[in-house]
């Protein structure tokens, strides 16, 4: 027998714009507002599909639902004997409608896309987009909502930075160690450099300075002096006498 030809459940457009609205409504009620970082490619490789040269230059304010508030997902901090290994999942909801109207018709994508970044102020963390699942509610009265992004703790290599936002163009200044970014330049635009051929770079780059964004040494460091003490009264003390 097939479907009742008088009732309409999948394919009446009031009712499914009438969802997609009070589905967007719901996150900017309960959701918060992350920073979208479009990555845009500088030298994309046709054969092994990666970028040595990718840039972030421009940023999207959206509003987004935490779909699990408990903590973060995937396998959490490991210690691995490559060091400290940070594997911090976490799952975001965003409205189509909302994509589409703020980003999508700028970017020129009809949704979110792995390898964007997506600020979370929050933690004051850059995350990426691993994965975007579009039919996660699966079609509620024959249409899609919204999207669920999975992000991961974002690895720094050398991207460049240039968004006009101070707290997420610090990780450039912080972690990056491409020196075209500090080279002295003369009126023309063009390089100085020296009778070697060597480039010349202003005084401030200091690479001994500059920690690889996974390791976080100095993070570390500034934590431990909040805990020692050197105190007599300390069993630890190395100057404890017995």
């Amino acid at each position: 027998m097939a479907t009742n030809p008088w009732i309409n459940n999948f394919a009446y457009t009031p009712e499914q714009d009438l969802i997609a609205a009070l589905t967007t409504e719901l996150i900017q009620t309960f959701g918060y507002d992350f920073t979208y970082l479009p990555r845009t490619h500088r030298g994309l490789s046709q054969t092994f599909t990666e970028d040595a040269a990718s840039e972030f230059t421009t940023t999207f304010v959206l509003e987004m639902y935490i779909k699990k508030f408990d903590n973060f997902g995937g396998a959490g901090d490991i210690m691995t004997k490559f060091g400290l290994s940070q594997n911090d999942q976490l799952s975001v909801c965003v409205s189509r409608t909302r994509f589409s109207e703020v980003i999508g018709s700028v970017i020129n994508s009809a949704r979110p896309r792995e390898g964007d970044l997506i600020w979370f102020p929050m933690t004051h963390e850059l995350m990426e987009i691993t994965f975007v699942e579009h039919e996660s509610s699966f079609y509620q009265r024959g249409a899609l909502q919204f999207y669920e992004l999975t992000l991961e703790k974002f690895e720094y290599s050398n991207e460049l930075f240039a968004t006009g936002v101070a707290e997420i163009d610090a990780v450039l200044i912080e972690h990056s160690t491409d020196t075209s970014q500090w080279l002295i330049l003369a009126s023309d635009g063009s390089t100085i450099v020296t009778t070697e051929g060597d480039r010349i770079v202003f005084a401030e780059f200091d690479l001994d300075a500059i920690e690889p964004f996974e390791i976080q040494n100095n993070l570390f460091d500034k934590a431990v002096t909040q805990y020692t003490d050197f105190k007599e009264s300390d069993p630890f003390n190395e100057n404890l006498k017995y």
